[in-house]
């Protein structure tokens, strides 16, 4: 063996480590905690500190993600880890802070603290100096052991093992060595769940008279995937961008999926004919295919077989588990299931007309079968995003929208959307977050692979300065959602938020790059480069979001703050004279009224507008205790009360 090649020492399951061997890895704990590359990770700090102690005391069989995210990431008992990926993400980071850590202040460390993928439970990891001899020092041209693993080693195990070790290390050297080998590792060293893409059913009818039943079949088959343990089920907005016979091999490098599902659907003279095939990604090998011919009249029948044998067939070829049950639900009526796949198809194409005409839809399908949950919970979804968007009354909207998903939820608690949809309405309309909170991890229980539902999670834990869980929540959306140009916003807007703006211009940027139609992002860039004080940036960011939304309240106030951060006062102040106008007609948010005081320097005035924003409970408000644009009012009482009010609505 070399001089660099270090065993592992192993910690016991079931005792405590030894006095002096305790002691010598909590003083190394404490270098690790207090190095530069972990002082800016409050979550990876009380993570490894946590799981260190709990090693350390004889109990890291007991560390399992329930036991971390209560006692570690302030969870309550209710943590669900489908839910909330907090426990893994902050698990990667660690690894990889770890991993930063020694390579640079660390490098010379004789112990090492071992995270391995798969595991929570550490292991520590010493030089054969450190272990063999600890009371001598080097002599002089002696050279020092190195902490660094040696060249043609897996992590610093080396193959053969050495003859002093006690027994139960040399076995546990061999078997690591070898186990390493049988954990399927993505990039990062996580263990790599099944990563499923369904591609868009071709519609082989030629006319289009059949692309809602195409969207129908493979929406229930994402939510019905989304149910089966060990697989995570690419979002259809990112899947939809590829086309059919697609070289699945694309798909695999830019989904990252392991598997994709593909077919068609043909109708013709009252007959519907629907093909599914599961394929491999890596090579294109068919490890399922299937023909079904039914009576077009039984669409949720047809429906419901192909949902069901397609499932067997991905647990079967890739993960061994089934799914979770589905939503229980009576059989609808044929017309209101047509009526629901044309709204839900409307829906998917995203502009205020469509939105319109899927309403229609599902109005039609709820009249068709007054008990066919998943049309009110639908109609609730567009209601509440129409309000949002004011393209009908807010108060209307919400109003109606809050109705139809509760009685969705009625008629099936299992519908995941409703209370999606409910959690959205109490954070943005009502404020209320610990309902709001309610809502999103209900539906992220019933579909983890939710990426919208996690969307709007992250932006609610941000709201209330949890901002590491936020950025958390927006990475897992991303890599559900990863050719989504709205996940990345979102990721963007969160970054901001979180003051980590040169992560923020990254992201985004390249967001815009893969989405250069997407000119909304141009708002996100322009927010952060001002708040990091490139100003001139910053407007130019802006002056781009004009040129397509126009000169709106969220607009002015940035290009506000970019001319009073150059010096330009008057200029700003013309921006704060046209928002004016804009309220004045209620056509501007006074949320942005007040950043753009803010940034003048004009407290008062600023503070009025929030105050006007809170009482009003306008949508951009509920960031107000994070928004970087108010910073230059946190010294000020009366923003902290606000901030109360904002957070503990009566």
């Amino acid at each position: 063996m070399t001089g660099e090649s270090r065993p592992f020492a192993v910690l016991s399951d079931a005792e405590p480590v030894a006095h002096d061997l305790a002691g010598r890895y909590r003083a190394h704990l404490a270098r690790v905690l207090a190095s530069q590359t972990f002082a800016n990770a409050p979550a990876q700090q009380r993570f490894l500190r946590f799981v260190v102690e709990e090693a350390l005391a004889g109990r890291g069989e007991s560390l399992k993600e329930l036991v971390i995210a209560m006692s570690a990431l302030d969870r309550g008992a209710d943590y669900d880890p489908h839910a909330d990926a907090a426990v893994r993400v902050v698990a990667r980071r660690l690894r990889q802070k770890l991993h930063e850590y020694y390579e640079s202040e660390g490098r010379d460390d004789t112990v090492r603290i071992i995270l391995r993928a798969g595991s929570y439970r550490p292991t520590f990891e010493e030089s054969l100096a450190a272990t063999a001899a600890p009371s001598r020092a080097p002599d002089a041209g002696e050279p020092r052991t190195s902490p660094r693993p040696a060249a043609g080693t897996r992590g610093g195990l080396e193959a053969p093992v050495p003859r002093r070790l006690p027994v139960v290390v040399a076995i546990a050297v061999v078997v690591a060595a070898v186990g390493g080998g049988l954990w399927w590792l993505g990039a990062t060293g996580e263990p790599r769940s099944h990563v499923v893409a369904v591609l868009p059913f071709e519609d082989a009818t030629g006319d289009g008279g059949y692309a809602h039943v195409s969207f129908g079949v493979v929406e229930e088959l994402i939510t019905r995937l989304a149910r089966t343990s060990g697989l995570r089920v690419v979002a259809r907005t990112s899947a939809a961008q590829f086309g059919p016979r697609v070289d699945v091999r694309e798909v695999a490098r830019r989904l990252g999926a392991t598997a994709v599902i593909e077919g068609s659907v043909r109708g013709d003279a009252g007959r519907l004919r629907i093909t599914a095939q599961l394929i491999r990604a890596a090579d294109g090998s068919h490890l399922w295919a299937q023909t079904y011919d039914r009576d077009a009249s039984d669409l949720l029948g047809m429906q419901d077989e192909v949902a069901r044998d397609v499932v067997a067939a991905v647990g079967a070829q890739l993960v061994g588990a089934v799914a979770a049950p589905a939503s229980p639900r009576g059989r609808p009526a044929p017309a209101a299931v047509a009526a629901y796949w044309q709204g839900r198809y409307q829906r998917s194409l995203r502009t205020e007309e469509h939105r319109r005409r899927s309403l229609e839809y599902f109005e039609a399908a709820m009249a068709a079968d007054p008990a066919f949950a998943p049309a009110h919970a639908a109609a609730g979804e567009v209601l509440a995003t129409m309000a949002f968007h004011a393209e009908i009354p807010p108060a209307e909207g919400v109003a109606r929208a809050r109705a139809l998903s509760r009685h969705a939820l009625d008629l099936d608690e299992g519908v995941g959307q409703a209370h999606a949809t409910l959690g959205w309405i109490a954070f943005f309309f009502d404020h209320d977050w610990p309902a709001a909170a309610r809502g999103f991890r209900r539906a992220l229980q019933l579909n983890p692979s939710d990426a919208g539902a996690r969307q709007l999670y992250a932006q609610g834990l941000a709201s209330q300065g949890r901002l590491e869980e936020a950025v958390n929540e927006s990475e897992e959306a991303v890599r559900l959602d990863p050719l989504s140009y709205a996940a990345s916003a979102d990721l963007g807007v969160v970054l901001y938020l979180a003051r980590r703006y040169d992560e923020c211009l990254a992201r985004t940027r390249q967001a815009l790059d893969e989405h250069p139609a997407a000119v909304g992002l141009n708002g996100i860039l322009g927010a952060c480069a001002i708040a990091k004080g490139e100003c001139a940036a910053g407007r130019a960011y802006v002056e781009r979001f004009v040129e397509r939304f126009g000169r709106v309240s969220f607009a002015l106030a940035r290009l506000g703050q970019a001319d009073a951060g150059l010096g330009e006062r008057d200029r700003a102040r013309a921006a704060r004279e046209e928002m004016e106008a804009l309220a004045s007609r209620g056509e501007a948010q006074f949320t942005h009224l007040a950043m753009l005081a803010a940034a003048l320097g004009e407290s008062d005035r600023a503070l009025a507008a929030l105050a006007t924003a809170v009482e009003r409970r306008e949508a951009d408000v509920v960031f107000l205790a994070v928004e970087p644009a108010f910073d230059p009012l946190r010294h000020d009482s009366r923003l902290a009360e606000l901030v109360r009010r904002v957070q503990s609505p009566s």
